[in-house]
């Protein structure tokens, strides 16, 4: 008898609070129930050691909140603590991204019949975040069907949107075909998953606006070699993630369907695997925060 592996992802977003200028992304940490189980015990454990009961990027960025007054030296190994605490445990990530002007385009053609909640950037992003769950996460772990349960930061104002796309999904996939059973709004501070994806995405946001968006990896298009592509990566002391740009083919596509086909998926993201994860997200010994 096959054992369906079960995992829980962490979904947080990045950005769309303080500059509309920049893109939107959606950033999932993957890992086992296990894994996130001895992430947490090791987050708290650190938190608590700091006096503190959760971490947010742009409270160690700019040294506020709980953090008011710390030195950014302190500040950085709390987020290089962090971050070997992600790579230990989270078995890998993904990311969306939504440029303003491309929303933009989307949000002024014509045709669509969907909502205008699941048409909002944040819907459009979690669709797609959701058909890289449903169709490349099962090859990711090496099983046909695993049990994938979804916690999403609830910050962002149209992030309702994910429980009405998820409940769109169950109509759509029934029985071993649903990958993702459920998907819960959560609070940032109530876990540990969460606050990580909050410092991952923050650490892609800069990549982006630093252009290394072009340093990736292609991969087949059928996705065949995702598992293999996975335990590479990790033997290179690199986390494997991958980048979900919502670029016109894909806009246009999800105009169609609640969320991109496995054909449709495979032929848009052929090109994933960042080389990138583990660069630095904080700013360097004595440059200001």
């Amino acid at each position: 008898m096959t054992v369906r592996p079960t995992l829980r992802v962490f979904i947080d977003e990045t950005s769309s609070h303080d500059d509309p200028s920049q893109p939107l992304m959606l950033t999932g940490c993957v890992s086992t129930l296990p894994k996130w189980d001895r992430l947490d015990r090791k987050w708290r454990t650190m938190l608590a050691e700091k006096g503190l009961d959760h971490l947010h990027w742009y409270d160690l960025l700019h040294g506020e909140g709980k953090l008011a007054g710390s030195k950014v030296e302190d500040r950085i190994h709390l987020v290089e603590q962090a971050e070997g605490y992600i790579f230990k445990y989270v078995t890998f990530g993904f990311c969306t991204v939504l440029s303003a002007a491309d929303f933009a385009t989307y949000r002024d053609a014509k045709g669509t019949s969907l909502t205008s909640l699941l048409d909002s950037d944040y819907g459009v992003s979690f669709r797609v975040a959701m058909g890289f769950m449903h169709s490349v996460l099962p090859m990711a772990v090496g099983g046909a069907y695993p049990s994938v349960y979804v916690l999403v930061e609830d910050g962002h104002e149209n992030s309702g949107a994910a429980n009405e796309i998820f409940r769109q999904y169950k109509k759509q996939y029934e029985g071993k075909e649903r990958i993702v059973k459920q998907v819960t709004l959560v609070g940032k501070d109530e876990f540990p998953g969460t606050q990580a994806a909050d410092i991952r995405g923050s650490g892609f946001l800069m990549q982006e606006l630093s252009a290394m968006e072009k340093h990736y990896q292609d991969i087949t298009p059928d996705f065949k070699t995702v598992a293999e592509w996975n335990v590479q990566k990790k033997s290179e002391n690199q986390l494997p993630w991958y980048r979900l740009p919502l670029k016109d083919g894909v806009l246009l596509d999800l105009r169609d369907g609640l969320i991109l086909s496995k054909r449709n998926f495979a032929e848009r993201y052929g090109s994933l695997l960042s080389k990138y994860f583990w660069a630095s997200s904080f700013p360097p010994k004595g440059q200001s925060s």
